[in-house]
């Protein structure tokens, strides 16, 4: 074992010689490296033979070597909340039986449950099972002038949905096919701050629903939607956890249908060799936020607590802090002062700016910077930076355990993929950059921290280059932290969670969705440029806060610091809309010339996107793109 620990990850940048991405066992990057000397794949269905070049793959589809579905014939898993069933994979029996056993040994299904072999409906192509069953909704909803409702009972719920085959069975299929704005926003990265808050009690210990069992009744009934599992109570009170990433806790309170125009896809990654088809996301874009919210508290706190944590606990703390003045130390009255000059033209922008960084959990070496002007937002650093000696994931100083490494290779692997774009700098091009950039040793920098250890990061690594680069950096005094101006307010407020009182969650990522839960940059946290923009937003809000009440009122309204990029879904779905009393307002933008009335009921009355490819989304998924628009 110790012999294949030290031959296959220790210490090893495993990168693939034709993108760059990173790895951490050779396994993982040969099958990827093969995917790019082998790129064109069969287009049948259950068929993954990989060729070189695309006539020989059209050549193999078209005859029928390995497609003899008669003489090999595939089903369906039968379990009616499974992802698998609901796009309706097809899988060989042998194949489905493995499926069949994850459930049983998940916890799923009742041990002993006879198998039912459903035969599967052969699709034509790769990747086409969801959209033809979106097709066939769409196709009823249209055909049916009144409107009526399905019975949910008839239908497959797409809302609890649990894939057997997800890349959460193998983490190296897994961050092979991250998508940056997803998957790689729940990176495993502590920001090496934990030992700090874990004495101050500022992990992320949130509060679960207070109230009688009528009350939470009540509460269930208020936010009824179609699409929930059948009793959500059978999976409070488990013993482990199922699936936390998609079993649904709660309904939909806006008792939204999961469609093209309300939820986003899924990018599937590569499992075991195979693409599976692509998925729609299990909640709606208004629920997505929340949803990604609990995967950061699962992260920190435990799946166990996940069921019984809800926003809405530190939505309303801080609703009613918001009802009061906040205060600032005297040590904010700097940055006020800073901040005037700018708006006064005697200093330029950059002399205020809000920074951020990610860097290696074991060995801190910081390997993305990004810097934005406090007062416009402008960006004036975004880049990842290279290592002339590589990225070490073992300390010097003390023992490293192999989970340790592990994490931090693959935290790492999502800072360094691909798919990102933004620029790599070696440590001179880096110098150079900040000169360019406007920074200098009198700019103030504000980070969303207890101290201030990304700067001092930085400067580490500048002076590594030992050319005299680290005095290009501001000293230490102008360093501002800042989560200590938003802990005077909120840090007395105290949270019952499994019997004890806790503080109120400080992380970035989580404080963020509270105060501003329609943004776009919700969820996308551990990319510094995302975590510099909401830090950015965060104190743009405190400054108001601290302002009388008189003088701003009382009740807080985000979307006056930051416009939404859709209206909320409440609005989306609103049953007085203009285009539900008069469908002829409900219009489709077409290719062709012209907008005809649409025909669909009122379930859609948002203007539908013009077909597209998956080609013309690379690195995000479609529904990263869609725009909800409400005509009035």
């Amino acid at each position: 074992m110790d012999q294949h620990w030290t031959r296959e990850h220790f210490d090893k940048n495993l990168d693939c010689q034709y993108c760059g991405q990173i790895f951490t066992t050779t396994h993982a990057r040969r099958k990827h490296e093969f995917r790019h000397e082998y790129p064109f794949e069969c287009h049948k269905p259950c068929c993954y033979q990989r060729f070189k070049t695309l006539s020989e793959a059209l050549t193999h589809s078209a005859g029928d070597d390995g497609h003899d579905f008669a003489e090999n014939p595939v089903f369906i898993c039968p379990l009616q909340n499974c992802r698998a069933a609901v796009i309706e994979r097809p899988m060989p029996e042998g194949k489905l039986r493995q499926h069949w056993e994850r459930h049983v040994s998940n916890g799923h299904i009742v041990p002993g449950t006879e198998l039912t072999l459903i035969p599967a409906t052969i699709p034509p192509l790769h990747l086409f099972p969801l959209f033809e069953r979106i097709a066939k909704y769409e196709a009823n909803r249209i055909s049916d002038p009144a409107g009526e409702e399905t019975d949910p009972a008839e239908e497959q719920s797409t809302s609890a949905s649990y894939d057997m085959d997800d890349a959460e069975q193998d983490y190296n299929e897994e961050f092979e096919e991250m998508d940056p704005a997803e998957e790689y926003s729940f990176s495993e990265s502590d920001d090496m701050d934990d030992a700090e808050q874990d004495n101050e009690e500022f992990e992320e210990d949130l509060g679960q629903i207070q109230g009688t069992e009528e009350e939470l009744e009540r509460l269930q009934e208020e936010f009824y939607a179609e699409l929930v599992i059948d009793d959500p109570k059978d999976f409070f009170f488990r013993e482990k956890p199922l699936g936390v990433r998609d079993w649904i806790f709660e309904p939909c309170r806006w008792q939204s249908r999961i469609d093209l125009d309300t939820a986003y896809i899924k990018r599937t990654p590569i499992c075991q060799g195979k693409k599976l088809p692509n998925t729609l996301s299990n909640v709606c874009a208004g629920c997505e936020p929340v949803k990604k919210g609990r995967l950061v508290v699962a992260k920190w706190s435990g799946f166990a607590k996940m069921a019984d944590f809800h926003f809405r606990t530190l939505e309303k703390h801080f609703l009613e802090s918001a009802k009061r003045t906040w205060k600032a130390s005297q040590a904010y009255d700097e940055v006020r002062r800073r901040m005037t000059e700018i708006e006064q033209g005697s200093r330029r922008g950059t002399d205020l700016i809000v920074l951020d960084t990610e860097f290696t959990m074991v060995t801190a070496q910081v390997m993305e910077v990004a810097a934005v002007e406090r007062l416009s937002g402008k960006t004036v650093i975004n880049t990842l930076l290279k290592h002339s000696k590589g990225i070490s994931h073992v300390s010097s100083t003390r023992k490293t355990s192999r989970f340790e490494t592990i994490r931090s290779q693959i935290h790492a692997a999502g800072v360094y993929a691909a798919s990102r774009t933004i620029d790599r700098m070696n440590v001179r091009e880096f110098a150079a950059s900040i000169v360019e950039s406007g920074i200098t040793p009198d700019t103030m920098i504000l980070v969303w921290h207890w101290y201030d250890r990304d700067l001092e990061l930085i400067r580490r690594y500048l002076a590594s280059a030992k050319q005299g680069y680290e005095d290009l950096l501001p000293p230490k005094e102008n360093c501002i932290p800042l989560i200590k101006f938003f802990n005077a307010t909120l840090g007395h407020i105290r949270i019952q969670v499994d019997g004890k009182k806790r503080r109120y969650p400080l992380k970035l990522e989580i404080l963020f969705q509270v105060m501003f839960p329609r943004s776009a940059l919700v969820g996308r946290n551990h990319q510094a440029l995302v975590d510099s923009e909401q830090t950015r937003l965060v104190m743009t809000a405190f400054d108001w806060l601290c302002e009388p009440v008189e003088h701003r009122g009382s009740e807080w309204k985000p979307d006056q610091f930051e416009k939404p990029i859709y209206p909320s879904i409440v609005d989306f779905y609103g049953p007085k809309s203009s285009a539900e009393a008069d469908p002829s307002k409900a219009q489709i933008d077409s290719p062709n010339a012209g907008g005809e009335p649409s025909t669909a009921s009122s379930v859609t009355v948002n203007k539908k996107r013009s077909p597209q490819t998956m080609d013309e989304y690379p690195s995000e998924p479609i529904g990263k793109r869609v725009r909800f628009s409400h005509e009035s």
